[in-house]
């Protein structure tokens, strides 16, 4: 596959078109001129955009996050979605729990040729400036009768015997409809 130029000064997006100022991308090609060609959701050219590093990576490093389809961080010059930097390449931290837990897995295959991953007797204690989690249809957080669901259609679900939110300034609420009992 070979990558559209979008360095192209004559290559434009319509104004005034912005994307947020940073977002979860893909490695999609590293052509023969070492340029990284990066895809992100809130693309408007939806095809491949030549970005540029923000630190120095390695090779080797770049290529395995391309070649596992690694979540790499971007950031926009100017919010521009032209001007992508790959700020972080992620990594996939699920793989070093379930491959060091001390604790019983369970692997089940399921029909779709996915994984279905059941480590039990663990704690996972992930301590950092900035978690990320990234599913195509849904995001389940349990504890006992207790849930968090969020899902691909942009619906936020909390489910529980009881529901506390504190703040110590304004606690805002916006939405269409807002329905309370």
């Amino acid at each position: 596959m070979t990558a559209n130029p979008t360095n192209n000064p004559n290559l434009t997006v319509k104004e005034p078109y912005s994307v947020s100022r940073s977002c979860c991308g893909y490695i999609v090609e590293i052509d023969n001129a070492q340029q990284i060609w990066v895809d992100f959701d809130q693309n408007p050219l939806h095809r491949p955009v030549a970005a540029m590093l923000g630190k120095a990576f390695s090779r080797r490093d770049l290529q395995k996050a391309m070649a596992e389809k690694r979540c790499v961080y971007l950031e926009f010059e100017n919010r521009n979605p032209l001007k992508p930097i790959i700020q972080r390449l992620y990594h996939p931290i699920l793989d070093d729990i379930v491959n060091n837990s001390p604790g019983q897995k369970e692997k089940k295959e399921t029909g779709n040729d996915s994984r279905i991953i059941h480590v039990k007797g663990t704690t996972i204690i992930l301590d950092a400036d900035e978690i990320v989690l990234n599913a195509a249809v849904k995001i389940s957080i349990r504890s006992g009768k207790s849930r968090i669901f969020l899902n691909a259609l942009g619906d936020y679900v909390q489910r529980a015997k009881r529901i506390v939110s504190r703040s110590t300034k304004t606690t805002k609420i916006k939405g269409g409809v807002i329905e309370l009992n």
